[in-house]
């Protein structure tokens, strides 16, 4: 209710409910624009009992015959819904925090497991190419070799997708 929340401001002008100057100055500025026809929607933070309160106002001219006679002054609280919303921030920034470790553990992963794996790969390539004779199978076993290269790459396009930079701290 109005008199719950607003106490003994109820039916004052915003220059005497006791609110901080500036906010009392914003008000009346809103009371102005009303008074001339336009209706004013705006927040306002203020410190109820001790604890931080959202209220949305809607200041709307009430007109008789085509001229404004006086204002309805709505105020909503909307401390739960401004709460809510720092908790959906919070949830929406860990759960990007989340997913860029996840991205970087898979590219680690990626990088290390595999990467070592095709390395490990062309080294034993390299040794049978150099014991072949030339023939067709030198010429397979260095087309394995260009094999082995392109997937060593793709690797690291791979994981640098998954987490830009990584492959920079991991020498």
């Amino acid at each position: 209710s109005a008199q719950k929340n607003w106490g003994a401001q109820v039916g004052k002008r915003p220059d005497e409910t006791g609110v901080p100057p500036a906010t009392a100055a914003l008000w009346m500025r809103h009371h102005q624009r009303a008074l001339a026809g336009e209706t004013i929607t705006h927040e306002v933070r203020l410190t109820r009992e001790n604890q931080l309160r959202h209220y949305r106002n809607i200041i709307a001219p009430i007109r008789i015959d085509g001229r404004v006679a006086g204002l309805l002054g709505v105020s909503i609280d909307i401390t739960e819904n401004k709460r809510a919303e720092e908790t959906l921030r919070a949830l929406a920034r860990r759960l990007r925090a989340v997913r860029e470790e996840e991205s970087t553990r898979i590219a680690r992963e990626v990088h290390d497991e595999l990467g070592q794996a095709m390395t490990a790969l062309k080294f034993d390539l390299a040794w049978l190419t150099q014991r072949l004779p030339a023939g067709a199978e030198r010429d397979k076993s260095q087309a394995m070799t260009r094999a082995v290269d392109a997937t060593i790459q793709a690797i690291r396009r791979i994981a640098a997708e998954l987490r830009p930079g990584v492959l920079d701290n991991l020498g």
